[in-house]
């Protein structure tokens, strides 16, 4: 994961980018939410818990995409 080195306050923020699946789930009608699920929705959520607050954290893929546009700071690790 890649740091970026921005001032956003207590928010803890993870960025990844990839197939998901997401739409309406449910059994009736009355009883249906919009889900996101995938490997890069549970990689995000991953980054995010292990975020400082102020920070975020983002895949390697993504920083590799934004990396003209956007300055990181740190490489970090992420089990």
């Amino acid at each position: 994961a890649m740091a970026i080195s921005a001032e956003v306050p207590d928010a803890r923020i993870g960025v990844s980018s990839g197939m998901c699946f997401c739409g309406l789930a449910g059994v009736s009608q009355r009883r249906t939410d919009f889900v996101v699920v995938g490997h890069e929705v549970n990689m995000a959520a991953r980054y995010m818990a292990n975020a400082q607050p102020g920070q975020i954290l983002v895949s390697s893929g993504v920083a590799g995409t934004t990396k003209d546009a956007i300055t990181y700071a740190d490489e970090l690790k992420i089990v």
